[in-house]
């Protein structure tokens, strides 16, 4: 059955962009994208597919329940490549880190033996390039 890898697929993918959204502290758009995607779009089509005029029983129920997978992924991809501001989140990043950091005025880096210098009072970083928040 070639709809199930579909949908699994997808339905992986949703995982991957609902937990992306959830990091980015926008789970309410999460919500407000997987909810309609299943119950306005995936179960009525799923339904119609296997009970009304084309009577395809079981696979109708899994291609409209992929259907709205699909869709669900497909819209939750496009909230995160066009709605979120990445710079924006590199900067709530580095302020969390921060504030939650040791009390040093460095942290360590991936890099070996670099740090990243934090000036806490101008709130300017630097390391690799300095951002101004």
């Amino acid at each position: 059955m070639p709809v199930a890898g579909i949908f699994l697929t997808c339905n992986g993918l949703n995982q991957v962009f609902a937990a992306i959204l959830r990091g980015l502290g926008r789970q309410k758009m999460g919500a407000y994208i997987i909810v309609p995607s299943f119950n306005l779009i995936g179960l009525p089509l799923a339904v119609y597919l296997a009970y009304g005029p084309l009577h395809m029983e079981v696979t109708g129920l899994w291609w409209g329940t992929c259907v709205g997978t699909v869709v669900s992924a497909l819209a939750q991809l496009f909230a995160i490549i066009y709605w979120t501001d990445w710079e924006h989140e590199v900067v709530r990043c580095l302020r969390r880190l921060v504030e939650s950091g040791p009390t040093t005025d460095s942290l360590p880096s991936s890099r070996g033996s670099q740090s990243i210098d934090v000036v806490t009072d101008d709130t300017q970083y630097s390391g690799y390039g300095a951002l101004t928040v």
